[in-house]
């Protein structure tokens, strides 16, 4: 078996916020908003569901559909930047890019209305800080990653498999990365390299997506 010379350092993140105090009461200052926001604020408002998605039916994993969907009632709209997140991981720019070019495109649409929201139902844009902190595991080999993902924090996985590079410019799978790099196991970096976000899975049941091909390949490989 195969021994890292840098072993997986097992994480968790915790989240600042920061209120910017930009809100839109309409479809076009939310665009001109979105256009002007940093990255992270992007992030933050379509991933930071992820974590929690485990406790309670999510909304939607997307605020900004959301928000355009409940409030401002452009279902069409909603359900197409819904979408982007379905189709394939994108980085953070391109997300951002993508859903532009979406409601851009509807102000061009028989459907669209102009409406303003009523006061207290704006759309507050947020910014998220991320801090990172070990939690005191790490591993060397395949079995040793296998014990520790057995019995870590669902949020230490979502962070390992979901989390985002410093500049907030694309998602990063900490675990295919190590997997690939230190112990030079490429089928499995991308097999779980595959896991979607966006796929709602219980607690348990990502762990087990997880763990499962892990588990599967130690059988074969040598002590």
């Amino acid at each position: 078996m195969i021994r890292a010379k840098n072993p997986f350092i097992f994480q968790t993140g915790l989240n600042l916020l920061e209120i910017t105090g930009e809100k839109a009461k309409n479809l076009k200052e939310l665009a001109d908003l979105i256009e002007n926001a940093h990255l992270s604020v992007i992030y933050y408002h379509t991933h930071h569901f992820l974590p929690f998605q485990q406790h309670v039916s999510p909304k939607s994993p997307n605020d900004f559909a959301y928000w355009i969907k409940k409030e401002l009632h452009e279902e069409v709209l909603s359900e197409k930047i819904i979408a982007l997140d379905l189709q394939k991981p994108l980085g953070i720019r391109e997300l951002k890019e993508k859903m532009l070019q979406l409601i851009k495109k509807h102000f061009t649409n028989d459907e669209y209305r102009a409406y303003d929201v009523r006061s207290g139902k704006e759309f507050n844009f947020i910014k998220a800080k991320i801090f990172i902190m070990p939690i005191g595991h790490k591993a060397y080999d395949l079995s040793e990653f296998y014990d520790v993902l057995k019995g870590v924090s669902i949020d230490s996985i979502y962070l390992h498999l979901f989390g985002v590079d410093p500049s907030f410019e694309r998602c990063v799978n900490h675990f295919s990365c190590w997997l690939r790099d230190e112990l030079k196991e490429e089928v499995l970096a991308d097999c779980i390299s595959q896991l979607d976000p966006f796929v709602f899975y219980a607690t348990g049941t990502l762990r087990f997506q997880l763990i499962r091909p892990i588990c599967k390949r130690l059988k074969t490989v040598k002590i």
